[in-house]
């Protein structure tokens, strides 16, 4: 029988295949399927995104209570059209578990997408029947008047988010807009011109240990709401989307700055923090748009939820085995708050991604949106940090598993690694997503850190530091890594950007494979193979960042490889 993903809820298969001729079943200009070979009819019986898909000798018909269920059962005809242009006979009826199935994309980490693979990476997502994408903005935005804050990062434009909005409309996914307001707004203080906005000054080391040269965080007053405002007023027409994520997440200096005064005498920082997006979310509604906005600072102290307006939704993110979205659910719906969950497909800071945190963490986000009726979805992070150093084709597993487990039953490794071999990679041998499984688990840490990448960026102190644990099996990582590159040469790919696919999987391996030569032999890179492999790996990165991404923050990701090392680059 032919994949259909993800999974329907009622399936039946009659005797018999209908033939699909060439243009008897196109998308039309409002993304409707249209043609000769369809009958498209509407039931106010159904539910919002459900369908009924019937494929007989007659042709093909659709029921649906509106547009939205069309559309999706499009994605289901295309999937069994990419596989045979003739069509079994069937009976379906689907409708989605969640109402929001979302991806977001993080563009400010270094890497914007080139638009040929902004543009496929929506087809797909399409394709899987996500129907809400965001990416995630700090800087990566031409805005006028900010040349110096956008300058080297190669920026969405409002054409080109013109041109995504119209894909996604047809697509049947809702381009969301999605602009931190808060916290992450380092790219931005670093210049002179906009220090004054600063809630404190640069460096200090943040909360997790890690040393911040620029202040992060906006002063939470007026100047700042005033600030967003403008921002607001550029960005935010471009979308339909009646809503905005305006980010609000990890404000490390808030409250310890201009504002401590303020929060000394409110004896918290949480009222000033309610104030602040209270506002923000007042001047968003001017724009049209509701708020939603990272919940980790509400839920520190989440008594405050029932100070926010009704309108404003919280995400609920964590990305680890066992982050408590049970509790934290729990809480918000006593709240009677609505509210998102967003897991992550536990990518970065790694090469080649954390398979196995990927697949318990999406597991545990979907199964527990779906326990609460206030959840109105959950959205699946694909975060850069640190650089972006992962390779791109790393995150299909994931967003697979995530298009399933949010639709219907929970995905298994099976099941994910079946329908990208079939819709992504075109490999009939499976062999290449089984490739990125293995090489997605040789990194024996679920939480808190990925081994490898530590080992490769790390000092030679650092290094000492986590072998003196002596827990960390280096010589099982190789073999795995070995694993993993043996399943690659027997892949069959047939997709159009195999070679990039295996050249990034090699990539990723020379990265782990240095690693652990480092962490062994070679702390310093002294040797003169050391040398010329990181020589090799900085050369093949810049090369494959720019098949699939735009030249602005290359430099800044290549450096961190190049600064492990940077006496044998002069």
């Amino acid at each position: 029988m032919p994949l259909i993903f993800p999974t329907p809820k009622e399936i039946s298969y009659g005797e018999g295949y209908y033939k699909l001729e060439k243009d008897s079943l196109i998308i039309g200009a409002s993304g409707l399927p249209e043609g000769k070979a369809l009958k498209l009819e509407h039931s106010a019986d159904l539910q919002d995104e459900e369908y009924l898909l019937s494929i007989s000798d007659e042709g093909i018909k659709i029921t649906s209570k509106n547009d939205k269920g069309a559309k999706l059962a499009f994605q289901t005809i295309r999937q069994l059209a990419m596989q045979n242009a003739e069509l079994p006979h069937l009976q379906i009826r689907d409708y989605p578990d969640l109402k929001t199935r979302g991806f977001m994309l993080d563009i400010s980490r270094c890497k914007v997408l080139n638009m040929e693979t902004l543009l496929y990476l929506t087809d797909m997502l399409a394709l899987f029947k996500y129907n809400r994408l965001e990416l995630y903005t700090e800087h990566t935005f031409a805005f006028r008047n900010h040349e110096t804050v956008w300058a080297n990062s190669s920026p969405m434009t409002p054409k080109e988010y013109e041109v995504l909005g119209n894909l996604c409309a047809r697509m049947g996914i809702e381009l969301v807009p999605n602009l931190n307001s808060l916290g992450h707004f380092d790219r931005w203080l670093r210049h002179p011109e906009y220090n004054h906005l600063a809630e404190s000054k640069a460096p200090f080391i943040d909360i997790l240990g890690t040393l911040r040269p620029y202040p992060t965080t906006l002063h939470p007053d007026d100047n700042a709401v005033a600030f967003m405002d403008s921002l607001y007023s550029q960005f935010l027409p471009l979308f339909s989307s009646d809503k905005v994520n305006i980010g609000c997440d990890e404000p490390w200096e808030f409250g310890l700055g201009k504002s401590k005064e303020r929060c000394e005498k409110d004896k918290t920082k949480y009222l000033l923090y309610i104030e602040y997006v209270s506002k923000l979310s007042e001047v968003a509604k001017k724009h049209g748009k509701k708020c939603c906005f990272w919940a980790d600072v509400l839920m520190k102290d989440s008594q405050y939820a029932k100070m926010l307006p009704e309108s404003m939704i919280p995400i609920l993110w964590g990305y680890y085995e066992g982050h408590p979205f049970k509790e934290e659910c729990s809480c918000l719906q006593n709240f009677g708050r609505e509210f998102l969950v967003a897991p992550g497909s536990s990518t970065w800071n790694s090469f080649a991604g954390r398979w196995h945190n990927a697949m318990d963490n999406i597991q545990s986000a979907c199964e527990n949106a779906k326990e609460y009726d206030k959840c109105l979805g959950a959205i699946l992070t694909n975060w850069g940090d640190n650089g972006n150093h992962q390779i791109f084709c790393s995150m299909w597993l994931p967003t697979i598993f995530f298009a399933q487990s949010s639709w219907g039953d929970t995905c298994t490794e099976e099941k994910a690694i079946e329908a990208v071999s079939e819709f992504i990679f075109k490999d009939k041998s499976q062999n290449f997503a089984k490739a990125l499984a293995v090489l997605g688990k040789v990194d024996p840490i679920k939480k808190l850190f990925c081994l490898y990448n530590k080992l490769f960026f790390g000092t030679s102190k650092e290094i000492d530091e986590i072998l003196s644990k002596n827990i960390y099996p280096l010589d099982l990582i190789k073999q795995r890594t070995q694993e993993a590159m043996d399943l690659l040469a027997l892949s069959t790919m047939r997709c159009p950007d195999a070679n990039v696919c295996i050249a990034e999987f090699q990539l990723a391996c020379d990265m782990i494979n240095f690693a652990l030569y480092r962490a062994k032999f070679d702390k310093e890179i002294s040797l003169t193979p050391t040398k010329n492999s990181l020589r090799f790996i900085a050369s093949q990165y810049s090369q494959l960042w720019l098949a699939r991404a735009r030249l602005g923050g290359l430099h800044e990701s290549e450096k961190r490889i190049r600064d492990i090392a940077p006496q044998i680059f002069i």
